[in-house]
């Protein structure tokens, strides 16, 4: 079904912008583009993506971190005109978003403050459901950026535990689908964190014990 709406204040609106919403219930397969890193000098995917939505191809988005390059850079105007550029499809379908390290000025305000994700975890993680699928957005960075300490690791954790819990009876959303911007695996040789026998995401924190180090891969 098609919505018209606008968003703004009293002193001033926007102009009026048209979205799809989503079809209720469990039977039905949404279709999502599900990316990361797309910046805003060179884009090239974003015309393919703004026709595929106008014409009704897909149903949400997925952005899995590294918008822009970067959202805070020359005074966070590489960011406006980031989001100036991704209007045409953000305002037409749910345009979901994790953070990625290239968010990270600022402790993620540009990120923070420029999106509007479920849940009140400042966009670091949250859980949706979409036709028979529980995705579950979590925050990789709170991983390495640590000038706050481990606490908003361990929130994070204890979250993700209990989401999990909750989902895996699987009788409504029978696919639980989970993602963050950094690979628990991978077969680069970058010297990326995947590269690592000792993950800090798949592992967890090295100098905590075993069982409470906040590891990711015993979860899943």
């Amino acid at each position: 079904m098609l919505q018209d709406y606008k968003v703004g204040c009293a002193d001033k609106w926007s102009k009026v912008f048209t979205m799809t919403t989503l079809n209720t219930g469990t039977n039905w397969s949404p279709r999502l583009a599900i990316y990361g890193d797309m910046g805003s000098t060179n884009a090239q995917s974003l015309p393919m993506l703004t026709k595929e939505i106008s014409s009704g191809s897909f149903d949400a988005i997925l952005h899995i971190g590294d918008f822009a390059y970067n959202l805070a850079t020359d005074d966070g105007t590489v960011g406006d005109t980031f989001m100036n550029e991704i209007q045409d499809i953000a305002t037409r379908v749910p345009y979901m978003t994790a953070p990625g390290n290239h968010e990270y000025a600022y402790n993620f305000s540009h990120y923070i403050n420029r999106f509007a994700m479920p849940g009140n975890h400042s966009n670091y993680y949250y859980s949706w459901d979409i036709g028979p699928a529980h995705f579950i957005i979590f925050s990789t960075e709170l991983y390495f950026f640590l000038q706050d300490g481990i606490d908003l690791a361990a929130y994070q954790y204890r979250w993700l535990e209990d989401d999990l819990k909750a989902a895996n009876s699987r009788q409504d959303n029978p696919w639980i689908i989970t993602a963050g911007h950094r690979p628990m695996y991978c077969s680069t040789l970058d010297g990326d964190d995947c590269n690592r026998r000792e993950s800090i995401i798949r592992t967890g924190f090295p100098l905590l014990p075993e069982g409470s180090n906040l590891a990711l891969e015993p979860l899943f």
